[in-house]
């Protein structure tokens, strides 16, 4: 059947809302790992799973009109409110790198290897932030490279739309292994049917995002409904997901989410096809300053947890420890923790339906320790001990170590009053206080028993994660 040409992926006049293209190579790529997502079981227990970003920011020569850092760190924000979804997290890397040169400022993308060749950085993500980005025939707000057996590990976004809320996000979609939901091809419809019987292998080959012929102006209202009247092979009318991240939709206040498929496919992206990605040891990280780092800023602890009388065990899954077997509701448990840096620690328990709340400490407890030794147990008095909630199958427990002070009350609340379905309360967390957890880059867990060591330089929480289910 003869490809039917689409409409949509612009902007305004000139201006596409994406520049990312596919090669034929990379559409094979993606196409050889379909059955691998199709299989892959995103809904198992799993720690967070975090990325680098290597910020390059394009000034003038003069060093004028480049992007701001705090325009940066809210964009970061924001894109991981939509990733943590997928259980995907980026940090940027501190050593924010400026480019002053007046002919790249305004960038074409034919320029790009002159643009990154010098600047680079080896298996980190680099995301160059320039003026504008021009291409053969129009202008974009962004492109990438998506999958590939040769992998590039490139982003590139205008200043502008920074900070718009989608460009970022889509680009990053992009990169995990998302294609638009239209297709891969521009400016040709995929044969993806309405009835969804060939969603595998057409359109985005992801199953609850609806078959979508290509969007633009007339075909979606100042509401953000779809009024276009377009048909598919079979003569069935197209209703797409018009407000998807990955919509070729130019209302761009109507694209907000990410489909669980598209979450499941870029967890699957993240866990095995850019799994090479890593941070960087610090620029001068000699053992000698490493040292001295941790004697600095070092976090210290371990914990017992004791469970229907008898120690618990874990497993750890990137930076959250699960413990083995189900519990009944009332199953009596209690914490023994140990300190060994200076530092203030807090203990929270709680669900999906409830949010999280406070165990530790209350009335009359200690909250601050010395640079010392201190092994206690919460609920502090011998005896006493918590009891395991009646409702619900699976629940949260998070001791939190912090360098500073914190008032839970406020903490929790800024946790627990977070509207989005799509997160979990683990998910919540890193949304709500995303900037003051330090990575786990700077974190060393131990597996199978719940014992850490950290560096805390300008974040200065780490939290202890366990996870049980009930019966």
């Amino acid at each position: 059947m003869a490809q039917r040409p689409r409409s949509g992926g612009f902007g305004g006049f000139g201006k596409k809302l994406s520049g990312t293209t596919y090669n034929e190579e990379q559409l094979e790529f993606m196409k050889g790992h379909v059955m691998a997502i199709e299989q892959f079981n995103d809904s198992v227990s799993r720690g967070l799973l975090e990325f680098p970003l290597k910020i390059h920011i394009v000034a003038k020569s003069d060093g004028s009109n480049g992007c701001e850092i705090a325009e940066v760190q809210a964009a970061i924000r924001e894109l991981n409110k939509s990733f943590l979804k997928a259980n995907i997290r980026f940090l940027p890397l501190e050593d924010y790198n400026y480019i002053r040169d007046d002919a790249l400022y305004r960038f074409p993308v034919v320029d790009e290897e002159k643009l990154c060749r010098p600047h680079d950085r080896a298996n980190v993500i680099n995301v160059y932030i320039v003026n504008k980005l021009q291409g053969e025939r129009n202008s974009f707000s962004g492109y990438t490279h998506p999958p590939s057996a040769k992998p590039v590990n490139r982003l590139f976004i205008t200043k502008k739309a920074l900070s718009n809320g989608t460009t970022l996000k889509r680009q990053m979609g992009h990169f995990f292994g998302l294609y638009p939901t239209a297709g891969p091809i521009a400016g040709q419809r995929s044969e993806e049917l309405v009835s969804g019987e060939n969603c595998q292998m057409e359109g985005d080959q992801v199953c609850d995002t609806p078959a979508d012929p290509g969007l633009d102006r007339r075909s979606i209202d100042d509401r953000c409904d779809y009024v276009g009247t377009l048909k598919d092979a079979n003569r069935k009318f197209y209703k797409p997901m018009v407000d998807n991240i990955m919509s070729d939709n130019p209302r761009q206040g109507c694209r907000t989410k990410f489909s669980r498929g598209q979450l499941k496919r870029m967890l699957y992206t993240a866990t095995y096809i850019r799994n090479y990605i890593k941070f960087p040891p610090p620029a001068d990280a000699t053992k000698k300053y490493l040292k001295k780092l941790k004697e600095k800023y070092g976090q210290e602890g371990e914990l017992v947890f004791n469970i229907n009388a008898s120690k618990a065990n874990v497993q750890l899954l990137q930076n959250l420890y699960k413990v083995q077997g189900t519990f009944l509701p009332e199953t009596a448990y209690f914490f023994e923790i140990t300190n060994l840096r200076k530092g203030f620690i807090y203990v929270f328990e709680g669900d999906e339906d409830r949010g999280f709340h406070l165990l530790y400490p209350q009335a009359g407890d200690q909250q601050y320790f010395k640079d010392e030794k201190k092994k206690f147990r919460v609920p502090t008095n011998k005896g006493d001990h918590f009891q395991v909630d009646p409702d619900g199958t699976k629940n949260y427990i998070c001791i939190l170590f912090s360098k500073k002070q914190i008032l839970p009350e406020r903490f929790l609340q800024e946790i627990n009053e977070l509207d989005d379905e799509q997160l979990n309360l683990f998910q919540r967390f890193y949304a709500a206080h995303q900037e003051k957890i330090v990575g786990n880059h700077n974190i060393e867990f131990k597996d199978n028993k719940i014992e850490f060591s950290a560096t805390s330089t300008e974040r200065y929480i780490v939290p202890i994660f366990l996870e049980y289910d009930k019966r």
